[in-house]
């Protein structure tokens, strides 16, 4: 059996094509169906730790790339957003506009005081546990 055992981030031919199906269908059964395989195949490469990250990592990576595009289209919404917060804008639009544009503001005051304190919790850790390798070699 070792002869036919695969490596941590090998998959079957199957299990790619399950996967790649896996990322653009709402349920696990309609890709299953699309895939060709039974559900109960599906379900169990679902609970296998290497396919399960090997999905983890595909749809993070699908996610990215759609943030990413996301991401290229705000300078079109704000601009926007900019010109319905201008006087010739109805007042009820100007108000919404400058609501919109003072809460995404805020919010990325907080997101950036947010990962500024994980770096430096993440800072301390390190110090701790470099103390604890450090108290162990001796």
């Amino acid at each position: 059996m070792a002869g036919n055992e695969r490596s941590e981030k090998e998959m079957t031919p199957r299990q790619e094509a399950f996967l790649t199906v896996l990322l653009a269908q709402p349920t696990i059964a309609a890709a299953a169906k699309i895939a060709k395989i039974p559900e109960t195949t599906a379900r169990r490469w679902l609970r296998d730790p290497d396919f399960l990250r090997a999905y983890r990592a595909a749809r993070r990576q699908a996610v990215e790339q759609s943030t990413a595009i996301i991401q290229a289209a705000t300078t079109a919404a704000v601009g926007a957003l900019l010109r319905n917060v201008r006087e010739n804008a109805p007042a009820a639009l100007q108000v919404r506009a400058a609501a919109v544009i003072l809460d995404h503001a805020a919010r990325a005051v907080e997101r950036v005081d947010l990962a500024e304190r994980i770096e430096r919790l993440e800072a301390a850790i390190e110090q701790v546990e470099n103390r604890r390798k450090g108290i162990r070699a001796i």
